[in-house]
């Protein structure tokens, strides 16, 4: 038995508390893209999203964090953690966060990082 199978539902019962948590856990919708169509309104082709609401885990990078990532993270950038399962199939860098929901505040994918089959970590660029 290997050790992320003995740590697998103590990580899976960690994160089912914490999404439960007021102050980490956070409603997002997230927008899976699924195809481009064309908008006569605006005369041109438009990204299609399919909307699903979940709850996530929201971190933010501060600077402290920054410096113990080299490179890709910048102050302000959110990260989402998610359940396994909780997110669609497919999740690509094309997708969007919206957060807060009903806010039309739409953050863009810049990473996706699956942990284990236990999680999935997204990294979106902050405000």
């Amino acid at each position: 038995m290997g050790i992320v199978s003995v740590v697998r539902q103590p990580i899976l019962t960690l994160i089912g508390s914490l999404l439960k948590d007021s102050l980490v856990g956070v409603e997002i919708i997230y927008k899976k893209y699924t195809s481009q169509a064309f908008d006569s309104a605006q005369g041109h082709n438009v990204s299609v999203y399919t909307d699903y609401p979940v709850t996530a885990v929201m971190l933010t990078h501060t600077i402290e964090s920054v410096k113990l990532i080299a490179g890709t993270v910048q102050v302000g950038d959110k990260v989402f953690i998610f359940k396994q399962g909780d997110l669609p199939d497919g999740v690509s860098l094309a997708d969007q966060i919206e957060y807060p929901v009903a806010s039309g505040i739409i953050m863009h994918v810049g990473s996706i990082d699956e942990v284990f089959d236990i999680t999935t970590f997204v990294t979106v660029r902050g405000e």
